[in-house]
């Protein structure tokens, strides 16, 4: 997603709570062969007009969730639970 490369997944681990099916990624059920290929085939016809915004908000969604985005936000769930190093 950060790379703008067009994501198809399945519904497993975080993908089921970050990705939004045609928003900014493709989402099938686990073991769901022909959904897998009908996503991957639809992204293949699809022109660029088509896929920006969804490659778009997808990058968006990744950078949200990066580790130096969501850093800040661990240390101060965590802070006075742990000791934390200096920054």
């Amino acid at each position: 997603m950060a790379t703008r490369v067009p994501l198809v997944t399945t519904r497993v681990g975080q993908a089921a709570d970050l990705v939004r099916n045609g928003e900014n990624g493709w989402m099938v059920e686990p073991e769901d062969v022909e959904g897998l290929v009908d996503a991957i085939g639809r992204i293949a016809a699809a022109g660029d007009r088509q896929l920006d915004p969804v490659l778009d908000a997808g990058r968006r969604v990744a950078e949200e969730n990066a580790y130096v985005a969501l850093r800040p936000r661990w240390r101060d769930l965590l802070d006075g639970f742990v000791a934390l190093p200096a920054s």
